[in-house]
């Protein structure tokens, strides 16, 4: 091979080589490009307004792509872009996955700028753009959007300036503005005579005046020889041009001393109240030459009164000593009770005293009745009498429309009069007992007596340890019955029925209005002779048949009892809630069976001295309580009788009670 020929050679495989290189070159470049094509996502960039788009770029801040023809590129799953055109704000967008393939930008135009001044130029001047205030100051520089705007620049002193102008993007405009003062006017008179006027220190004459003025701040002084000297400060401006007074001239005072004894009352001027230092000395200020009306007053004194006159800056001294005053105050209360007078108790029933003529504090107070606190004040050589009438703390209450307090508990309380019969049973009863002593009572006083036994709900607010039911209580001594009876006249303020000394009951008061138990005649009376013209043996009548549902016995249910029913049935084979069965004549419930019941009397086998009583409240002695009433164990006719009775001087399991006070 000649030289020549590898020439050749040696240029073909150059070439081959260039080639080969090309080759790859684009190979990669449309691998990279189909890469690009499989992992790029594209948004396509919509840019407003319109004329923002000619300038508009696109700049990845954060992340890769790339932005072509409108469209953003993207090699990451998430993106922060800039939007800029010119004239107008850059608008920053975040780019995720989440982000919709279409994004519309709309750019704000960049905001002009307005630099304005007046002439003078004034620290208080405001300047309000499109009617809102944007600056207080001598010189106002703000960015305005482009567009039409109104500017309002005012200060009091001037006329105030409005103008409408426009501002282009990125436009800054310079304005400067004369301003032009207000022209204002002073009109001035006084009475009763002419005034001399000094205005800012200079002497402008006698009233009347009307003159102009420009706007400004002014001092003004009115005076006249013998009269106070008037000064105010005005101000004439834009919204208010003029200035209109009619000073009112009053003469120089003089004034009064004044010696007060004793201090602390009060001290009229005119019958105005004038204020006092509190001590014996005071100076008062009063207009020349008129006659003033002095008085000073002080509770349980005599008022002092004085016509008084001064002269222009004159003090007059004025000594005032107040004198002590007195009254005569009656009291009389019913029924008596302790009096007390400002914490001392004086007196019991009635009260008579001379005392000074200050509000005087007076308590009434009794046991069992709400206290009355009374202020009384006594008249000056008067005799005041007073008579006070005392509540009972339960009337007072139902006065006072307050609930009882039995009311609370679900005891509910039904009015009883009773009158003249005959307890016990006569000699020719069937199932008659010994100890059933005919004796003739009558009653002088209403009561009130609960329509239920008491439950063993309501007995544990008293004593916790029974249970919350509504069945009547029982396994309760008489000493237990009579105890929580005097717990609820407590609970209502009412006096204690019963008298008891360490645990034990040492007597009763009749008189009080009290909770207790029935007496056995008040017992009988309501198992015999309630809602009846005669007395009937059984609560529901003379009958030996017993009416269904009658009340809770021995009934068949209780077959293997020695005494039961045989052909009643009443539903219970023990103690049944209360009111389980209907009422009876009297309007009570389970008078008639469930549980016997405790009452008042002392048992005695001793009949008593004589055979009529009003009132009757039993043996003054005896040994145990009587117990009334069938209860669910009782299976005998003699047991249902109204006079049938039992003693006992412990609890039992059937033997509860009921509650009963007086009326009055």
């Amino acid at each position: 091979m000649n030289e020549f020929d590898q020439t050749i050679q040696n240029a073909r495989k150059k070439r081959f080589l260039q080639y080969s290189i090309i080759g790859i070159l684009v190979a990669i470049g449309v691998f990279v490009y189909l890469s690009w094509l499989f992992l790029a996502k594209g948004y396509v960039i919509t840019i407003l307004p319109e004329e923002a788009q000619a300038s508009a770029t696109v700049n990845v801040r954060q992340g890769q792509g790339f932005y072509i023809s409108d469209v953003l590129y993207l090699l990451t799953a998430q993106a922060t872009v800039d939007v800029s055109a010119d004239g107008f704000e850059t608008e920053t967008l975040r780019i995720t996955d989440a982000s919709e393939t279409k994004i519309s930008v709309t750019l704000t135009p960049s905001p002009g700028e307005l630099i304005a001044t007046t002439q003078p130029r004034l620290p208080e001047i405001e300047w309000f753009i499109n009617n809102a205030l944007v600056h207080i100051g001598e010189t106002l520089e703000q960015p305005l959007p482009p567009g039409e705007h109104t500017l309002l620049i005012r200060h009091k002193y001037y006329q105030p300036i409005e103008e409408t102008f426009f501002i282009e993007r990125q436009q800054q405009q310079e304005k400067n503005w004369e301003l032009t003062p207000v022209n204002g006017q002073l009109i001035m008179d006084s009475s009763p005579i002419p005034a001399n006027v000094i205005i800012n220190g200079e002497d402008m004459g006698k009233t009347p005046i009307n003159m102009e003025k420009p706007a400004g701040a002014y001092t003004i002084k009115i005076s006249a020889e013998g009269y106070d000297t008037i000064e105010e400060q005005a101000e004439i401006t834009y919204s208010q041009p003029q200035i209109k007074r009619q000073y009112q001239l009053a003469l120089r005072k003089g004034s009064l001393s004044l010696t007060l004894s004793p201090i602390g009352g009060e001290l009229f001027v005119d019958g105005v109240l004038v204020k006092t230092n509190n001590t014996s000395t005071n100076t008062i200020a009063l207009s020349a030459n008129q006659v003033h009306r002095i008085r000073y007053q002080l509770a349980g004194y005599a008022n002092y009164q004085e016509q008084v006159k001064v002269a222009p800056d004159e003090n007059k001294a004025l000594s005032i000593s107040l004198q002590k005053t007195f009254g005569t105050i009656t009291v009389s209360t019913t029924p008596a009770a302790t009096i007390s007078l400002n914490g001392t108790i004086v007196g019991t029933s009635s009260f008579q005293k001379k005392l000074s003529t200050v509000p005087q504090q007076f308590t009434f107070s009794r046991d069992g009745y709400r206290t009355q606190i009374k202020t009384i004040t006594p008249a000056a050589k008067q005799n005041k009498t007073i008579n006070i009438r005392l509540l009972s703390e339960f009337d007072a209450r139902r006065k006072e429309g307050k609930p009882l307090f039995v009311s609370t508990l679900g005891i509910k309380l039904q009015p009883v009069t009773l009158n003249r019969f005959t307890m016990g049973s006569p000699p020719n009863e069937k199932g008659r007992q010994r100890n059933e002593f005919p004796i003739t009572v009558d009653f002088s006083r209403r009561i009130w007596v609960s329509q239920h036994e008491i439950t063993e709900a309501q007995y544990t607010a008293f004593n916790s340890s029974k249970p919350n039911t509504a069945l009547p209580v029982s396994d309760v001594t008489w000493t237990d019955a009579v105890r929580y009876c005097n717990w609820l006249s407590e609970q209502e303020g009412l006096p204690a029925f019963y008298k008891i000394q360490s645990g034990r009951v040492t007597g009763f008061d009749a008189a009080s209005t009290g909770y207790r138990l029935l007496t056995e005649a008040e017992w009988e009376w309501l198992a015999k002779k309630a809602k009846r013209s005669v007395s009937t043996m059984y609560i529901w009548g003379d009958s030996e048949r017993i009416p269904k549902k009658a009340g809770n016995i021995a009934d068949k249910s209780l077959s293997s009892a020695t005494f039961y029913i045989r052909d009643y049935s009443d539903g219970f084979s023990g103690k049944s809630p209360v009111g389980s069965f209907k009422a009876d004549r009297s309007g009570l419930y389970d008078l008639f069976g469930n549980v016997s019941e405790w009452v008042h009397d002392n048992y005695t086998n001793t009949p008593p001295s004589k055979s009529q009583f009003v009132d009757y409240m039993g043996a003054t002695r005896g040994v145990g309580h009587i117990v009334k009433g069938a209860n669910y164990s009782s299976g005998r006719f003699a047991e249902f009788r109204g006079a049938y009775k039992q003693v006992s001087e412990s609890k039992g399991p059937a033997i509860g009670f009921r509650i009963a006070r007086y009326a009055n």
